[in-house]
């Protein structure tokens, strides 16, 4: 018995130690960026403006979250493989939460702060700083506890907001506020509350205008400047005659037809809101580099430390969306894949012999890409 025991115990010692060493060669084995900076060669690595180095964003919010809205514009989403945001209120979505959230577990539709109550909110009527509070903040966190999207986007009541408005949107960490202002809104904003900044995003009503000519002509307009496009819709229903400026269900599928279709073009991404934001505030605080050693190149996001104004960290775990880098192979490389133990999303880019596009995750530092023969 004693002679058996040891030679278990030495064969599960050996096991142990082969596994250790296997270990210990993989890690050896892995490439270090490091010696890529000190040996390698840098090449040509861009962050694209926009996901897949598209032209333009289009985003896509319906305000309020009544139910019976939700899944039409659900099954438009769905059809046209779209994905777009619904901004309700606490009061509109608690009624129906468990179909809400099954709505966002399909994937079309993300669910985000509208407030709690649709209470106005203005320098005029100045409700006081609790009331705005709970409307703001306390619906942020009703939120948070309920959906899986991420809850630093939100939409004011009215389009408008008051000085408290904007102290408590500041300090409660929201990156995002869409508004009422008319317009579009730069693929760059910047921090405030100025008509097209952070805290006040512009928007076109899509009750604005009457027909699908001219709903599709923001589309193109927004393509030529290469700019982001924010559409407040609310109600779609089949006759568009229900709350404030409703669709009909006809002329929304019209219209996501067009955006479909300029997608497949490769000309817009059409990217619901917190996707958006995630992409904007990543590439406004992200450097790269790439550098070539042999059969590899590696690519090293850099991300800064900057912080929110009210000294908080980005929340870059929140983040939803990969950010498209564009690499320029050595004229010799036939192309490129992602090395062992790493993933990534690799496109050619058409027409460019020798670009590619390279989807670096909000939580990559280094992604190693390996030639292909």
């Amino acid at each position: 018995m004693t002679r058996r025991k040891n030679t278990i115990v030495l064969g599960g010692g050996i096991v142990a130690l082969l596994f250790l060493i296997g270990v210990y060669l993989e890690i050896m084995s892995k490439p270090n960026f490091e010696d890529f900076c000190l040996d390698g060669k840098p090449i040509q690595a861009r962050l694209c403006p926009v996901k897949d180095d598209r032209a333009a964003i289009v985003t896509v919010i319906s305000d309020d979250g009544f139910y019976e809205s939700g899944l039409i514009l659900n099954e438009l989403a769905r059809e046209r493989d779209l994905h777009v945001t619904v901004a309700g209120t606490v009061g509109n979505l608690s009624e129906r939460l468990q179909e809400w959230q099954s709505i966002e577990k399909e994937g079309y539709i993300e669910v985000i702060s509208h407030s709690y109550s649709h209470l106005k909110i203005n320098e005029e009527t100045n409700p006081p700083y609790q009331a705005v509070l709970h409307e703001y903040a306390c619906s942020k966190e009703w939120f948070e506890k309920r959906f899986a999207t991420p809850a630093f986007c939100f939409v004011t009541p009215n389009n408008n907001t008051s000085e408290n408005g904007y102290g408590i949107l500041r300090n409660y960490s929201f990156l995002a506020v869409r508004q009422g202002q008319r317009g579009e809104n730069s693929l760059s904003p910047v921090y405030g509350r100025k008509p097209g900044e952070w805290l006040n995003l512009k928007t076109r009503g899509i009750g604005d205008v009457k027909t699908t000519a001219e709903r599709n002509a923001w589309v193109d307009k927004t393509i030529g400047e290469g700019r982001w496009l924010i559409e407040m819709w609310h109600d779609v229903s089949p006759d568009g005659d229900v709350h404030y400026q409703p669709i009909s269900t006809a002329m929304a599928a019209e219209h996501l037809d067009y955006l479909a279709q300029r997608s497949a073009e490769g000309a817009i991404w059409v990217a619901p809101f917190t996707q958006a934001v995630s992409y904007i505030y990543q590439r406004q605080n992200t450097t790269v580099r790439a550098f070539l050693k042999g059969e590899l190149i590696a690519v090293k996001a850099e991300r800064s430390a900057k912080k929110l104004p009210n000294g908080k960290e980005l929340p870059w775990n929140e983040f939803n969306t990969p950010l498209s880098v564009e690499i320029v192979l050595p004229k010799d490389w036939k192309g490129i894949r992602a090395y062992k133990g790493y993933e990534a999303r690799v496109v050619k880019k058409n027409k460019n012999e020798g670009r590619y596009l390279v989807d670096i995750a909000p939580t990559d530092d280094i992604l190693y890409l390996e030639r292909i023969y």
